[in-house]
C-alpha cells in the first residue's frame, strides 16, 4: 500500500452507459434530490427522531428533580364514636368530648431538594448523555437512509444501461438476420444459418423482456424509498463522478473522528456510569426544606386552632434497602463496561469495513480498466468478423459468437462502473458524507 495515493475516476464508458445514451430532460432528478426526498419520507428516520425527542423529555424531568414540588392534599375521617378526654376537677371525673366522629381537613405544602447527595445531579448527567446518544442514533439512521437511496439510484441507472445494452445486442442480431435472408435468397447461404440466427434472435429479445423487468423492478424499489407510488416514472440526472483524494490511513481517521455509531455507544457508557452514581446516592442522606399551609375542621376546634403554617427541614437517609441500591449500581456498572467493550468492537469493525471498502475501490479500477479494453476488443473483433462474413470467408456462427462477445463485454462494463460508483458510496457513508 503506497502512503499516499490519489485516486480520480473519469469514466467516459461510463458516462455514456448512465446519460448520453439518451438525453436527460429538465425534471431529471439528481443523487442528492434523491438521497433528500428519502430523508423526508423516511419512517424509521421518523420514528428516530421520535426516540431522541423522548429522550430530550426524559432529561427534562431529570432536571426538574431540581424544582420545588407543591402538593395540594385533602382527607376526610370517620371514626367508631367521638374522640373524648377525661378530666377530673375538684374530685369530680367526667368525658369530655373534643371532636365529633368524623372530620374533614385539606393542607397544600411546597418541598424543595437541598441536598441529595448528588442523585439529581447525577440523574440530569445520565439524561443527557441518553439524549446525545439518541440524537447520534438519528444522525446514524439519516446516514444509512441517504446511502440506501444513493445505492437504489445507482441500481436503477445501472439497469436502464443494461436494457439499453440489450436494446442494442437485439438490434444487432436483428440486423444479422437481415443479412442472412438476403444472403439466402442470393443463394449464398444455407437454411440452417437463418435458423441459428432466429434462435440468436429469440434469445436476444428475452435478455431485452429481462432487462425491462429488472428496470422496473428497481424503480419500484426506488420510488418505495422515496414515499412515491411503485409505478411512478422514474428519470435520472447522470451519476456524478467518484473522487477520493485522501489516503487510507486519512479515510479511516476520518470515519473514527465522524462515527455517530460511536459517538452513540459512548454517550451510552456515560449515561451508564451516571445511572451508577445515581443508584448509590440513594443511600446517602438526603434533606428537603418543606413549607405548607393546613387546616382541619371540627366542632370542637376554635379558628384559630384549626389552621396553620408550618415550615422545616426534613432529612432522610435510608440505612437499609436490603441491597437494592448497591446492586442497581452495580448493574449500571457492568452495562457501562459491556458499552465500553461494544464500542471497542464497533471501532475495530469500522476500520476493518474502511479497508475493504477501499480495496473494493481500488479492485473496481482495475476491473473498470479490464472490461474498457476487452470491449474494444470485442468491438474490433466484430467488425473483423463481419467483413470476413460479408466476404464469405467465415461462417456465420462466428458473427452471432463476436456479437455476444460484445454485448457481455458492454454489460461487464455497466457493472464494473457501477461497483465503482457503489464502492465510492460506501466510503462515503462511512465517513457520513453521502
Amino acid at each position: 500500500m503506497k502512503s499516499k495515493r490519489t485516486v480520480s475516476l473519469v469514466l467516459p464508458l461510463a458516462a455514456a452507459v448512465f446519460a448520453a445514451l439518451s438525453p436527460a430532460p429538465a425534471a431529471a432528478e439528481s443523487m442528492s434530490a434523491a438521497a433528500d426526498a428519502a430523508v423526508a419520507a423516511s419512517r424509521p428516520l421518523k420514528a428516530a427522531g421520535s426516540l431522541s425527542a423522548a429522550a430530550r423529555e426524559n432529561l427534562d424531568a431529570a432536571k426538574a428533580e431540581r424544582m420545588p414540588s407543591v402538593t395540594l392534599s385533602a382527607n376526610h375521617f370517620r371514626f367508631e364514636s367521638g374522640l373524648g378526654m377525661n378530666v377530673n376537677l375538684f374530685g369530680f371525673s367526667a368525658s369530655v368530648p373534643v371532636s365529633e366522629n368524623h372530620t374533614t381537613g385539606y393542607a397544600v405544602s411546597a418541598a424543595l431538594p437541598l441536598y441529595t447527595g448528588g442523585r439529581i445531579s447525577k440523574l440530569i448527567e445520565a439524561g443527557e448523555a441518553a439524549a446525545d446518544s439518541a440524537s447520534y442514533v438519528e444522525k446514524t439512521t439519516e446516514n444509512e437512509v441517504r446511502y440506501q437511496a444513493s445505492l437504489h439510484y445507482v441500481a436503477v441507472a445501472e439497469a436502464e444501461a443494461l436494457l439499453r445494452a440489450a436494446e442494442k445486442h437485439e438490434a444487432a442480431v436483428a440486423s444479422h438476420k437481415k443479412q442472412t435472408e438476403a444472403r439466402l435468397k442470393k443463394g449464398m447461404a444455407v437454411k440452417n444459418e437463418l435458423y441459428a440466427a432466429e434462435s440468436a434472435l429469440a434469445t436476444a429479445h428475452d435478455a431485452v423482456i429481462a432487462a425491462k423487468t429488472a428496470l422496473s423492478t428497481a424503480e419500484a424499489s426506488y420510488n418505495r424509498l422515496l414515499g412515491r407510488e411503485l409505478d411512478e416514472s422514474v428519470t435520472l440526472d447522470p451519476i456524478p463522478e467518484p473522487l477520493i483524494s485522501e489516503t487510507l490511513p486519512e479515510l479511516t481517521d476520518d470515519a473514527v473522528r465522524s462515527s455517530t455509531e460511536l459517538a452513540s455507544l459512548s454517550e451510552q457508557v456515560k449515561a451508564a456510569d451516571a445511572a451508577a452514581g445515581a443508584a448509590r446516592a440513594r443511600n446517602l442522606p438526603q434533606a428537603a426544606l418543606v413549607a405548607g399551609y393546613g387546616k382541619q375542621n371540627g366542632h370542637y376546634l376554635t379558628e384559630e386552632r384549626s389552621s396553620g403554617w408550618i415550615a422545616g427541614v426534613v432529612v432522610s437517609w435510608t440505612i437499609f434497602d436490603g441491597g437494592i441500591g448497591s446492586s442497581r449500581a452495580a448493574a449500571s456498572e457492568k452495562t457501562a463496561g459491556a458499552l465500553t467493550d461494544a464500542r471497542a468492537e464497533a471501532e475495530s469493525v469500522l476500520r476493518l469495513d474502511m479497508r475493504t471498502a477501499w480495496l473494493a475501490w481500488e479492485e473496481t479500477e482495475s476491473r473498470l480498466n479490464a472490461a474498457k479494453s476487452s470491449l474494444r476488443f470485442a468491438e474490433e473483433n466484430l467488425r473483423v468478423t463481419s467483413e470476413r462474413y460479408g466476404a464469405g470467408l467465415a461462417p456465420h456462427t462466428e458473427v452471432l459468437d463476436a456479437e455476444s462477445m460484445r454485448s457481455a463485454a458492454e454489460a461487464r462494463v455497466v457493472h464494473a462502473a457501477s461497483e465503482r460508483v457503489r464502492a465510492w458510496l460506501r466510503i462515503r457513508k462511512l465517513t457520513h458524507s453521502v
